[in-house]
Order: structure tokens, then sequence, then C-alpha cells
């Protein structure tokens, strides 16, 4: 068995895999005491397995664990009080940044500069100094060291965050002092920057360094109290972390900083998983005879996962997550960067749990603050009174909210009409269907804005692409999207209701090693750069011989970050590891590269090799995943249902299972699932594929 847990803002996702089987689960988020939400749902999924909670972890070989808690602490400010020790005459190294106002309008004088993540007053110069060849022209002066320490015994910092210059290329000093901080302060975290994050960048190795070394005390106490929680109940397996790549580490071995963002980056693996299955549901036998539709692809998709508490957007080219070492704490430019590559998702406060407003007298507002699991939207009748977009969708008639709220359908249905009518219907002077219909509008166009920012502005057309859809929420409004966005095909996974607990399940454990080097193609050293190879080899190695428990082999994929001698910023570029050692393989690689990039080369001019990376993958023992369905034999209903500002429709409901005996089916139509509802508009063709994905084909002309 493996469990995917992964906590959000509303709810708790848990996704159980048994015997190829997947077994599902939600339950409400317990902000207070994270691990009794996870005890609950355990407690449920043993219940359907007929099992007690301790039978059923002891059968379970491996936990995956996505979680905020590294996220809301950076957030919301909830970090240790951190010293940040660095190389004598760079104290302004988290202020200066880089470049100035490099990303901000030159001219915009409105705009403060950002304080720096660790304070000036607990930033330390460090008399030491090694040049960038590793050799010391400085020694480290531990008689300064000392007094230094001796200064900070009153208040001792709980964590230190040690970056000095070139400490990537010689460590010596950044080792000998925290040998010199432990023995002073033994209890004391301490994050090196040669270890968490050896790049060529001062300011992001800085920062990195000091965002991990914060976050230490937090997760290291959390990490604590789930494991010894999880071991009080009886299990004995590996728990693992989901990191921001997407990947999964283990937990005793996990830097925190890893954890920032992590949520939702587990989401595209289980949505290519399902990717690659739709190209073989979708092929077409006879190649002389045109399909009657465009084909999905099944390659290139944008996810989206629609929750109770936030929108994520991420974009699969090429069967992969799209990546960015662009990472900001906050608002691009006036955050903190964390320095590493991650999973590109860009989030909005908009969910079902959202609340809608009127401001200004006139406007729709949806989020981003939300009605949370508690009190909740108006119809979960837990005290919430503000209007949400779950309780537009009560109104409009695509959920029925009996499903997952054990209430009176007309008193749900009363809370629901009655927080519309009071917040958005009464001031815009509307009926409260049509006060319903602006919100998922306004909902729809908020989703639809910020995909365009993460395609159109960078020359993709989301009209060759296709919607995979996930999230408690996202078949309400999937279809519209889709339709606004000008995609013809919507793809929902079995999976979607928890697509990020089903990553856990099916993502390969990973790890990155980072040699920093610098090697010029005009005087190639090719006994040096083989050094690098077998040095990074060894590591993946002896990586693969503690962590390859339950994996199938282990698989290595090798990277550069080169440049053109001259310019500012390198372009990462994969290669063999049997090219390191020709130099003119590895340049043609690196002008290649360039010219897919920017479509531009220069043969004739130098390349700087700087850094050396391998990552190495365990790769997962996986089969294809079946939903285990809870729902029984179920007849065909129909109600009223409300699209598009129009009149009530008689809409035929649906149970997912019953696609696979009608076959395709046009809309307008409602498919409940376990865990998330779908809506098929006018003009739209549902089926269901051969891996249990449901699959909408959109008429474009309508």
């Amino acid at each position: 068995m493996r469990l995917g847990i992964d906590i959000g803002g509303t709810c708790t996702d848990f996704a159980l895999h048994h015997n190829a089987n997947l077994y599902e689960l939600k339950v409400p988020t317990t902000p207070d005491d994270l691990e009794r939400g996870v005890l609950l749902g355990l407690s449920q999924l043993a219940n359907r397995l007929r099992r007690d909670t301790r039978q059923l972890l002891g059968e379970i070989e491996s936990i995956v664990h996505g979680t905020t808690v590294a996220t809301n602490a950076l957030l919301t400010g909830n970090t240790a009080r951190t010293a940040f020790f660095t190389t004598a005459g760079h104290r302004d190294i988290l202020l200066l940044r880089e470049a100035g106002r490099m990303g901000l309008s030159a001219f915009d004088h409105t705009l403060t500069n950002p304080k720096p993540f660790v304070p000036r007053s607990l930033t330390y110069e460090v008399p030491e100094r090694i040049d960038a060849t590793g050799r010391i022209i400085k020694p480290l002066d531990e008689g300064a060291i000392a007094n230094l320490l001796e200064s900070l015994a009153g208040q001792p910092p709980a964590a230190f965050a040690i970056c000095l210059l070139w400490s990537i290329v010689n460590p010596r000093h950044e080792l000998r002092l925290a040998e010199l901080i432990r023995v002073r302060f033994p209890d004391a975290y301490l994050s090196l920057s040669h270890v968490v994050n050896p790049c060529i960048r001062e300011y992001r190795r800085a920062s990195s360094t000091s965002i991990d070394a914060s976050l230490k005390p937090l997760v290291s106490a959390y990490a604590k109290r789930l494991q010894e929680t999880l071991n009080g109940k009886g299990f004995r397996g590996g728990l693992w972390f989901a990191t921001s790549e997407g990947t999964v580490s283990p937990i005793d071995d996990t830097s925190p900083i890893h954890l920032v963002r992590s949520g939702p980056a587990l989401g595209p693996v289980a949505a290519s998983y399902y990717l690659d299955t739709l190209a073989v549901s979708t092929s077409v036998d006879d190649d002389t005879t045109p399909p009657a539709s465009p084909q999905p692809s099944s390659s290139n998709a944008i996810l989206i996962d629609v929750g109770g508490t936030t929108l994520d957007v991420a974009l699969i080219r090429n069967g992969r997550a799209s990546t960015t070492r662009e990472t900001w704490l906050g608002t691009p430019y006036l955050g903190h960067m964390t320095g590493f590559p991650a999973v590109d998702v860009r989030s909005i406060g908009a969910g079902g749990g959202s609340i809608a407003r009127v401001i200004a007298g006139r406007l729709i507002e949806v989020g981003p603050d939300s009605a949370g699991a508690k009190p909740g939207p108006a119809c979960y009748l837990q005290g919430g009174t503000q209007a949400t977009v779950t309780d537009a969708a009560v109104v409009l008639g695509y959920v029925d909210a009996t499903t997952f709220i054990d209430e009176p359908p007309e008193n749900i249905a009363a809370a629901a009409r009655s927080a519309i009518e009071k917040d958005i219907a009464e001031p815009l002077k509307l009926t409260c269907e049509q006060a319903a219909d602006a919100v998922f509008r306004i909902f729809v166009e908020d989703a639809a804005s910020s995909i365009e920012d993460l395609t159109v502005a960078d020359g993709i057309d989301p009209r060759q692409m296709t919607l995979v859809a996930t999230g408690g929420a996202g078949g309400l409004l999937a279809g519209s999207l889709a339709r606004r966005l000008g995609a013809t095909h919507v793809l929902f996974p079995p999976t979607a209701s928890v697509n990020c607990a089903a990553g856990g399940v099916l993502a390969d454990i990973k790890r990155n090693f980072i040699v920093t080097r610098p090697v010029s193609s005009r005087d190639y050293d090719k006994n040096t750069v083989l050094e690098i190879i077998e040095e990074l080899t060894e590591r993946c190695t002896d990586f693969g011989k503690h962590f390859a428990s339950g994996a199938a082999r282990m698989r290595l994929e090798f990277f550069v970050e080169a440049r053109y001698q001259g310019q500012s910023w390198e372009i990462v570029v994969p290669f063999d590891a049997t090219a390191a050692g020709d130099m003119r393989q590895l340049t043609q690689l690196f002008h290649t590269t360039h010219q897919q990039l920017y479509h531009y080369q220069d043969p004739s001019s130098s390349i700087d090799f700087l850094s050396w990376r391998v990552t190495a993958m365990l790769e997962s023992d996986t089969t294809l995943l079946r939903r285990v369905k809870t729902n029984g034999r179920h007849e065909q209903t129909y109600r009223a249902v409300y699209f598009s500002n129009g009149p009530p429709t008689r809409t035929a409901v649906l149970k997912d299972e019953q696609l696979r005996t009608r076959g395709e089916t046009l809309g307008p139509v409602i498919v409940e699932c376990d865990l998330t509802t779908i809506v098929a508009d006018h003009n739209t063709r549902v089926s269901i594929t051969d891996a249990d994905c449901i699959l909408l084909q959109i008429d474009r002309a309508t």
C-alpha cells in the first residue's frame, strides 16, 4: 500500500493505492491541529477497507505527504528568529538583491525597497575571504567569531544561516564556522549555503539559505510530531514529503525550503500520468480517415486545480510540468526568492469557498478571502452567512449539496439563496439566479486571466491544449472556462478530486546533486569535467542505496548551466554523461538549446559552463490506478439548471459509472462523481475513456 496525503486550506485529501485500486477521501482540514485531520482521514479509510486504523497503518509501506506548513509560516511571518552570517564587507546581500530594481518599474516612486528577509540587526560579518578558485586569501578569524557568538548569548537566535563568498568552491570556512556555532549553541538550527543551494548567484544562495534556516525549527517540530503520531498508531513504513519540484523526498532528509509552495506541485504528476493514457484511448486505427473533431493533446495541457480556497494553474508541455527558477514568496520582485527550480504553479485566491461581494456599489469581486472549512459557505449550515461560489452553484442547480451535507435539501437551498440575495442580488437589483450566474462568470474570467498570463503572454496558444480539471470544484467551471479560452477538450482524471494526493502515490523519488565548478570552452579540461561527473554519480549511488526500497530502478539525468561569455544569465542544457568528455559535443548541445530558446546562436563565442547537476530518480513501479467507486446502482434523474444567464433547463443527472454503459452523451448534463460534480452545458459531448477519465468535447462554434 502507498498513501498520498495533501493538506489544503479547506480539505485534506487522501489517495490510497492498494492492489492497483485507488481509494480516495476528503475530510475537513483542522488548522489548529493538522495531525488530528490526518488521523480522522485514516480512520475513515480503515473503515472502508474493513480494518482498524492500526491495522491499516501497519500495512502501508509509504506515506507521501504534501503540506502547506512551510508556505503558511512564510506568508504569516511565523518563522524562527534567524541570524545571517556572511563574509565581511557583504552585509547587505539580502538588501541589495540583484541589479537594483530589476523587474520593477524604474519610474514608479510609490514602490519602496523590499526589506531583507533577515533584518540587518541580525546580519553579521565574518572576518574571512576565499577567492573564486577556492584559495584562502584571509583565514577565518576564530577569535572574532568567539566574541561575536558570546555577544549573542543573551538572546540567542533559534537558527543560523551561513553564506560565505565562494563556499561553493571551498566550503572549509562555512564548515568550521558551523562547528563553532554548534559548540556555543548546541540546540540551534543551522543552514549552510554550500549544502542548501550551491549556485553561483550570491543573492539567491543567501536568500534560500536564510529561508531554509528560518523554517527548520517549525518544520522539524511538525515532522517529529507527525512521525510520532503515525508511529504511535502502528505505522512502520517510510514517511516522505512532497517537494516544490513535483517529487518526493524522505521526511528526515528534506530541506525545509523544498516544502515552500510544494502543495500543488504534485498535481501535474497525476495529470501527466492520465494524459499518457489519453494518447491510446483517442488514437485512430485508420490513418487515412480524419477524426470527426480535433483530437485532445496528450502531451500539452493546462492543469487547473480548484480547491476551496485557491485555484492553481500549471502548464504541461511535452509531457512534463513547466518549471521556473524565479520562485517568489509574495509579489514578484517585492517578495523573497527561494532560488530553486520549482513547478511553475500560479495561484489565485478563488475557489469553491471564495467569498463573493459587491464593491464600489456595482462590481462583483470573488475572493481572495475564503469561508474555509469552518464556518464554510452559507449552504453548509455551520454558521457561515456570506455568499460564496459554492452557494452560487447550489442556486444554479450545478450541485446537489445533500451529497456532502447531511441536512434537509430545502434548508440548504434556502441558506444558499439567502446569502446570494443579501450580498449580490439586492445590491445590484438582480434576481437570485442572475446574481449567482454573475458570480460564476467572474470566477471563470479570473481563472481565464490567470491562464492567459501563463500561456498567451509566453506565445502559447491555449486553444491547442487540453484542459485538465482537478480539485473538488474543478468540474463546476471547467466547461465554461474551456469555452472562454477556446479549448475543445477537457479531461477529468479519475483522481480529479484528490489529484495532488494521487500525485504523491505516482511521483518518483528524486534528488538533485550540484557541483559548481566553472569550466570554459576556451581551455576545456576534460579530466576536470570527468571528475565532476564521477563525483555526482557516486553521490547518486549512495542516495540509491539508502532510499531504493520499493523502487524499480534508478535513472540519472545530467544537466549543465552554461552561458556565452559575457552573458548575464545562463541556460540549462541536458546532456548524456558520455558527452562530458567531448567538448565539441557539449558546446553543440549548448548552441542547439540556445537556438531553441531564443532563436539565436553564436558558434564563434566561447562558452562558460558553470554548474553541473544530476537528477537521480528512483522510478515508482505503479500500475494503472482504478478508482474504487463507493456509489451503487443509480437511475437517471433530472433537475432544473441555469446555464449562462438563461432560463432553467431540465437537465439529466448521471453518476459517473453510468457513462460507461450509455456511451457518449450530449449535454446539457450533470455528472456526479463521489467527490466532485461535472457540469457540461449545451453542445458538449461527454464520454469516458478506457482509463476511467471523463472527457468533455466542446463545440467551439457555439
